[in-house]
């Protein structure tokens, strides 16, 4: 979340509120160089996010979540595509993804949400390979204009040599969460991002619900297999880190798709989870930290019953 404040001969301060990716708040520092870091600390990650289109697969081809807020309804936002520093297409329907915008839906704060989820694979095959960004341009009808790039994507075809080492989450909030500048009750919006990392570390345990009789007979009752999962990922930003801990933890349930060539499993794809436990490590001579999530099943079916 970038939150803007503006002054004119209106004494009221006015305020808007743009995203980069999803609704995580953040300040407007100057990007610091990277530091060069110790050869003990993982490989670091590009400041790009990389994207794939052109796959074959649906979850072969990305997309990424635009969340904006305007602060009065006279207040205009318009998106514009950049590639390679070049404007190229101005967002005002579904030509490169799916536009939700402002009145579609019609309760407060939520008639002033603007939100856009890009489809990577029709920007690929309308421009190609390229650093991609939304610009969002603010006007503020009492006079006064801003513009908040986003995060920059580095989009490319799909390949799974390409793919390889790389991790992509899908999810859907829903309800309040309470620090949060949006309100994503009743919105369905599902918000996405694609990480370096591994996902994995299956972990079966078997749990046993039993009787045992006078004769010391065991009769099963009930059996289950509960399954754990841990996704690490490269060194990521604080921005991304909070958007996955403080939002992506919170969601319902949570789709992975591992792109890891040499995975044990290879049916992690749109695999339905739930979160358990999150950590973070950060290291003295880096300002981006390593992040260890842990997840169980969604659903728990694997068990048998007498």
């Amino acid at each position: 979340m970038i939150i803007g404040n503006f002054t004119d001969s209106d004494p009221a301060v006015q305020g808007g509120y743009l995203d980069r990716l999803i609704a995580t708040a953040i300040q407007l520092p100057t990007q610091p160089s990277s530091p060069t870091l110790s050869l003990t600390i993982p490989e670091i990650c590009c400041d790009c996010l990389g994207v794939f289109g052109g796959g074959s697969e649906d979850y072969q081809n990305d997309k990424s979540t635009f969340f904006y807020r305007r602060s009065q309804a006279s207040d205009t936002i318009t998106l514009k595509l950049k590639k390679d520093g070049t404007e190229v297409a101005t967002i005002t329907d579904n030509t490169y993804g799916t536009l939700y915008d402002f009145g579609t839906w019609t309760t407060d704060p939520q008639k002033n949400y603007k939100i856009f989820i890009i489809d990577w694979d029709l920007v690929y095959t309308a421009f190609g390979n390229g650093v991609y960004l939304i610009n969002a341009e603010y006007v503020i009808d009492a006079g006064g204009t801003f513009a908040i790039p986003s995060q920059e994507f580095k989009l490319q075809e799909y390949s799974d040599y390409r793919a390889d080492g790389t991790v992509s989450f899908a999810w859907t909030q829903n309800g309040r969460i309470r620090n949060s500048e949006f309100d994503y009750t009743g919105l369905d919006i599902t918000q996405y991002i694609r990480l370096d990392g591994k996902f994995g570390g299956w972990e079966p345990a078997l749990e046993k619900d039993e009787i045992i009789y006078s004769n010391y007979e065991r009769k099963q009752v009930q059996d289950e297999i509960v399954n754990s999962y841990s996704f690490q990922s490269k060194l990521v930003d604080s921005y991304i880190s909070k958007l996955l801990i403080n939002d992506m933890m919170l969601a319902d349930s949570i789709n992975v798709t591992d792109f890891n060539l040499y995975n044990h499993r290879k049916d992690y794809i749109n695999f339905q989870l739930r979160q358990d436990e999150v950590s973070i490590e950060e290291f003295p001579s880096s300002d981006k930290a390593v992040l260890d999530l842990k997840f169980t099943d969604k659903v728990k079916n694997h068990l048998k019953q007498q």
